[in-house]
């Protein structure tokens, strides 16, 4: 583990102590001074003493759509994030892909090591999603529709995830 100190250095986090991460698991609750809205991103990252949101939509859609699903989720919060401009607070919107087959976006990995992550942890932090990705769209695949060769029974491609090694 890094100290404290040497990770916020090297994130693009400014150093605090308030930071609060909340994701659409637990509830994503903006704060009602701020704003009110019927929108939820998967994740919110927030820190009132230095008056910084980062909203998070993940998307997990075929390879070939990437390009289009990013463009489409940065348009989706777009309104959202000016209004928190217009009350004085800095926001950003991160539109991070991954594809169903396993492959990483390079709006996610911008994303890990915006956060601070790098070498080994960031190497992790890609096999985790890869796996999971492809763990995740293999239970949502059913037989009819899929190929032996993308829904096979094993729940993550070891190949694929070596690859990032």
């Amino acid at each position: 583990m890094y100290p404290q100190r040497k990770i916020a250095a090297r994130s693009g986090l400014a150093p605090s102590t308030d930071w609060v991460v909340q994701t659409d698991l637990g509830g994503v609750a903006f704060p009602t001074d701020i704003v009110t809205t019927a929108q939820w991103p998967d994740m919110l990252v927030q820190s009132r003493s230095l008056e910084t949101f980062l909203l998070v939509e993940l998307t997990v859609s075929l390879e070939e759509n990437m390009e289009w699903a990013h463009e489409r989720e940065l348009l989706r919060y777009e309104q959202l994030a000016q209004h928190f401009k217009s009350k004085g607070w800095r926001c950003d919107v991160f539109a991070v892909e991954v594809g169903c087959r396993g492959f990483v976006g390079k709006s996610t990995v911008n994303l890990l090591r915006m956060l601070g992550s790098e070498g080994r942890r960031l190497r992790f932090f890609l096999k985790e999603v890869v796996c999971t990705a492809e763990r995740c769209s293999a239970e949502r695949c059913s037989a009819e529709r899929c190929s032996a060769e993308r829904c096979s029974a094993e729940r993550c491609s070891a190949e694929r995830c070596l690859d990032l090694e």
